[in-house]
């Protein structure tokens, strides 16, 4: 469910993100990803562990590809590969 959530996601959070703004696309995704989470962890069947995953996979995969956008628009230079390699080791650390 998490793969197919993401298919989805990719369509839908970045015609949000080209179309309102790319801060816009990230607080959508990173939010639907943080009530995903929630949803998953209280989750008492399931079928709502299955709509928990799909809602992780659907916002918070796109939202990854969209932070390096828009990390590449913002910074200049040097400080453009700090903040990609930030991003990086705080995605693995979770």
């Amino acid at each position: 469910m998490l793969f197919v959530g993401a298919i989805f996601g990719f369509f839908v959070i970045p015609y949000i993100a080209d179309n309102y703004g790319r801060r816009l696309g990230m607080r959508v995704a990173w939010g639907l990803g943080t009530i995903a989470v929630l949803v998953t962890c209280l989750a008492d069947s399931t079928n709502m562990i299955g709509l928990g995953l799909f809602l992780i996979g659907f916002g918070t995969n796109p939202a990854i590809t969209l932070c390096f956008s828009f990390i590449n628009e913002v910074c200049l230079g040097k400080s453009r590969q700090r903040f990609c390699v930030g991003v990086q080791v705080a995605f693995a650390m979770g």
